[in-house]
């Protein structure tokens, strides 16, 4: 007697009815199995999308905070020249044309260079752009699809453990190698079933394993970029005290510039109502 099965055709006749049932149960959740890896993969995926996109924005951020650090260094370089100009102008307005002033700028070089200077900056910067852009370039040419053929399963103990301990990649070809050399020539699981029945098993028990190498690839990327992550933050925490640090020290130079400028010239605003009273603010301000 041949007894049906789920999808309506006969059984191998050497199949009780128990055995039938137990068969359309087990390849049931076979394929159960392999629907609840595909969505544990889409899950990795839609997550190392999500960590490269935000390993992407702290890159940007701590590009932002670099260009910050060398706009802070091109301040302190102006603030340096405003302090040579002040000083020159306090030897040539208040000591009268003094014999140190007839001698004249001793900084006239650096004046003369001013413009070489801040077109040497522009360059700098543009080269600087064109550097971050191809670095973001290439990291975003490695797509999931190529990082999965550097990375290893984790459907085995073994390779699980490896892929945690250990930062960086492995190779997921390897891996493999490793686990058909490992399984018992002499036992497939489905042995006993009938060809179809032991074939189908067989096709889904091969799409678990493919999955469960992509969720291991996925994993392997997760944990990559975790580390890159980690030593951005770090990296930025330090520059951010240095930013910190430095801006209060621009800060206090620039006020005593400023001070010392409305000092060496006697400005002062005076009190004023109406349009008089912009005019004088306008006027003590005009030499900082």
């Amino acid at each position: 007697m041949a007894y049906r099965s789920e999808n309506g055709g006969p059984y191998n006749s050497n199949y009780t009815a128990e055995e039938a049932e137990m068969v359309d149960k087990a390849k049931r959740v076979h394929r159960g199995t392999t629907e609840s890896a595909q969505r544990a993969l889409k899950t990795a995926e839609r997550t190392r999308e999500l960590a490269a996109n935000t390993l992407g924005e702290l890159e940007s951020q701590g590009h932002k905070l670099d260009r910050i650090d060398a706009d802070l260094h091109e301040i302190d370089q102006d603030v340096d020249e405003s302090k040579s100009v002040l000083s020159y102008m306090r030897r040539c307005c208040l000591c009268f044309l003094c014999s140190c002033c007839c001698d004249g700028d001793r900084d006239v070089v650096r004046d003369n260079t001013r413009k070489q200077r801040i077109k040497g900056r522009n360059q700098a910067r543009a080269q600087e752009q064109e550097m971050y852009a191809k670095a973001k370039e290439t990291r975003q040419a490695e797509t999931p699809a190529a990082a999965t053929a550097a990375h290893a399963p984790v459907n085995e103990e073994a390779a699980r453990n490896e892929l945690f301990s250990k930062p960086g990649r492995v190779n997921i070809e390897e891996r493999r190698r490793q686990r058909a050399a490992q399984r018992n020539p002499a036992y497939r699981i489905g042995e006993n079933l009938a060809d179809e029945d032991r074939d189908e098993i067989q096709a889904e028990t091969h799409k678990q394993e493919e999955t469960f190498d992509q969720i291991g690839a996925a994993l392997g990327d997760l944990k990559h970029m975790s580390h890159a992550m980690n030593d951005e933050l770090k990296r930025q925490e330090n520059v951010l005290d240095a930013v910190t640090d430095h801006t209060d020290r621009t800060g206090y130079d620039i006020q005593h510039v400023s001070a010392q400028a409305r000092k060496d010239f006697k400005v002062r605003p005076k009190p004023a109502s109406g349009g008089l009273k912009r005019q004088a603010l306008r006027a003590a301000t005009r030499f900082v």
